[in-house]
């Protein structure tokens, strides 16, 4: 279970080779430049549930780029924006590689998914966009920033094609308990699969590194549902 947990959330960086091309951070801003047009991830994390973000030029199946759009004209960030500047690229083919390994840029239209990842100190971005049966849209965005102030966390709106507005709502983690008082419940998401997971852990387990019950969510067609959870088994363990 344990190697299940973490290859779901690291497949989208694995799926395929490298291009050569120059320093990820050549074609954007550079890691760590001061930009006042920028809200810190921090920010955002405080500020996202707060309203409504209307979405020019709305259709009825906006794409995951326009919602990313509309959320990044409300919440400015420098992953966001560079990620977004590097898709309208001319050109741009769906998928860069930065030759000294330092990130990676993806875009497939088809699973209405994009990726920016780094291997530096700057910001990484995954969104997605989930189709509901009522006509609307779940659009999901992952923001992550590991140095002070550290950031790690998603955002979830629902786009309305009556209004073309992307509305605010809950994470589907936030009513699920720990199975034991006291543990520490962690999401991990592979937005690229829609598949949404919580590691459990143990307070001992300060690095988060081996959960002890894995509490798992699935798409249904119009939320996503909490599915119940299962113990880890160590891999030490398996096959005993």
């Amino acid at each position: 279970m344990k190697k299940l947990f973490y290859l779901m959330c690291l497949l989208p960086l694995a799926l395929t080779g490298c291009k050569n091309a120059p320093r990820i951070f050549d074609v954007m801003d550079g890691p760590g430049m001061v930009n006042e047009q920028f809200m810190s991830l921090d920010k955002i994390e405080s500020e996202w549930k707060g309203g409504d973000i209307p979405v020019q030029n709305g259709s009825e199946r906006p794409s995951v780029i326009d919602l990313l759009t509309a959320f990044n004209e409300r919440f400015p960030s420098f992953g966001v924006d560079s990620l977004l500047r590097k898709l309208n690229e001319p050109g741009f083919e769906g998928e860069y590689y930065a030759e000294d390994g330092t990130g990676t840029i993806q875009h497939f239209p088809s699973k209405e998914y994009v990726l920016l990842s780094t291997e530096t100190d700057a910001e990484s971005v995954e969104a997605c966009v989930m189709r509901r049966e009522n006509g609307h849209s779940l659009f999901v965005c992952s923001l992550n920033k590991p140095t002070d102030p550290v950031a790690d966390f998603h955002v979830f709106y629902d786009y309305d094609p009556q209004t073309k507005t992307l509305t605010p709502e809950d994470e589907p983690w936030k009513k699920v308990s720990p199975a034991m008082e006291g543990n520490t419940l962690i999401p991990s998401c592979n937005l690229f699969d829609g598949v949404f997971l919580m590691g459990e852990f143990n307070p001992d387990d300060t690095l988060w590194e081996n959960p002890i019950y894995c509490h798992t969510f699935e798409f249904d067609g119009q939320d996503i549902v909490y599915t119940g959870y299962q113990a880890n088994i160590p891999e030490d363990e398996e096959g005993e």
